[in-house]
């Protein structure tokens, strides 16, 4: 990406709803955090084995996220074929992430290492790509719903994603969205949310 293209893509809110805002902060902290984790644990130890389960669990989150977007977002898009191919290649991601978390928790101690880097490399490209991805929903595919929808009509599309997501995987959501927000974003939740 030139920084020509980043600039053009700055784009400032406006009053207007933020969709994605406060669900990609929080997958950014938590992806960050993991990339973090997984580059300084020993997963030989119960605590690198906890780094993994987590990150089973942050990953199922990124692909619930992906299909709360593609069911309830794109269907007011043009053309999101763009931001699905992207999915698409999340989804192929995600298995071969597992397939390298399967094959830590499979090795002899002594190739643990060697199997725990291959995972550290994989899951920091897939962050890379994802950033981006997160970028140009909220620069160029979130400018192109504000030209079509009121707040009101991307508010209640923000509504049908909360009401599809069960208890337990919104306050997995919220223990994300939560921690990466900032103190007036925090003060705008809803108290049941906090």
């Amino acid at each position: 990406m030139n920084d020509m293209r980043l600039e053009a893509g700055l784009c400032d809110l406006n009053g207007r709803h933020d969709l994605y805002g406060f669900i990609h902060k929080g997958l950014r902290k938590a992806q960050a955090d993991m990339l973090v984790r997984l580059g300084n644990e020993d997963m030989i130890t119960a605590s690198g084995r906890q780094t993994l389960a987590d990150l089973r669990r942050l990953l199922a989150l990124a692909a619930l996220h992906i299909k709360h977007e593609e069911t309830f977002i794109h269907p007011h898009m043009e053309d999101a074929g763009l931001l699905e191919r992207q999915h698409d290649h999340h989804r192929d991601t995600f298995q071969r992430l597992e397939n390298l978390i399967r094959g830590i928790e499979g090795a002899p101690s002594v190739l643990v290492p060697a199997h725990a880097r291959r995972l550290y490399l994989a899951f920091g490209h897939y962050v890379a790509q994802d950033l981006l991805h997160m970028y140009e929903e909220e620069t160029v595919a979130q400018p192109h719903l504000w030209a079509s929808m009121t707040d009101a009509q991307i508010g209640a599309i923000e509504g049908a994603i909360m009401r599809s997501i069960s208890p337990q995987n919104m306050a997995a959501f919220m223990d994300l969205i939560v921690p990466a927000l900032s103190p007036a974003e925090r003060a705008t939740l809803p108290v049941a949310e906090i």
